[in-house]
């Protein structure tokens, strides 16, 4: 029985910090729903959509774009929300206007 224990406060571990972590996500994060970002997805930089945050995890629609811009393809890609400091993720700030002599 103290196996099962073990493995049950395991697994309890895992969920806290992946939940407390999707509580980062939720309250403190830079990045919100339906928000468009570009995503490093095996050593290739890619434009994403984030599709959906939840408290375990996180999930992306990463675009596959041709020569000409155009969006040829995509993925979807959740990632759990203890993982999302490991990833690149990167979004497009808005446009400032700075005038000259300031």
């Amino acid at each position: 029985w103290l196996f099962v224990v073990g493995f049950a406060l395991l697994f309890l571990k895992n969920s806290i910090e992946n939940i407390l972590a999707g509580c980062a996500v939720f309250f403190g994060s830079k990045y919100d729903e339906n928000q468009t970002c570009w995503i490093q997805v095996g050593g290739e930089r890619r434009p994403a959509r984030i599709s959906k945050t939840s408290l375990t995890s996180t999930t992306f629609y990463v675009y596959e774009v041709d020569t000409d811009g155009g969006v040829k393809s995509g993925t979807l890609l959740s990632v759990a929300n203890n993982e999302l400091g490991s990833l690149r993720i990167e979004r497009q700030l808005d446009l400032l206007t700075v005038k000259k002599g300031d």
